[in-house]
């Protein structure tokens, strides 16, 4: 019998989540410009009345959250998302 060795979570900002099961079905995957694969979604940034919603952009390497970006964010292109990704 083997047992999986559970993975630290991650932090960013506030918030924590496990790499192995924080990408969601609506998240957006895209490979950035030196060949990094992303996943991009919306996450909650916070709880009750502070609660906000931030774009949450993971690597294997590492994570990033930006909390003021575009509605339209699922539409961007691979190019645009990985700008937006190192806006503050």
């Amino acid at each position: 019998m083997t047992h999986d060795t559970p993975q630290r979570p991650t932090t960013v900002g506030q918030s924590s989540f496990d790499r192995r099961g924080s990408s969601r079905v609506d998240d957006r995957h895209y490979r950035s410009s030196d060949g990094t694969h992303w996943s991009v979604g919306e996450r909650s940034d916070g709880e009750g009345s502070a609660k906000r919603m931030s774009l949450v952009f993971e690597s294997n390497e590492s994570a990033r959250r930006v909390r003021d970006y575009p509605a339209d964010w699922r539409d961007l292109t691979p190019a645009e998302l990985e700008t937006l990704s190192w806006r503050r």
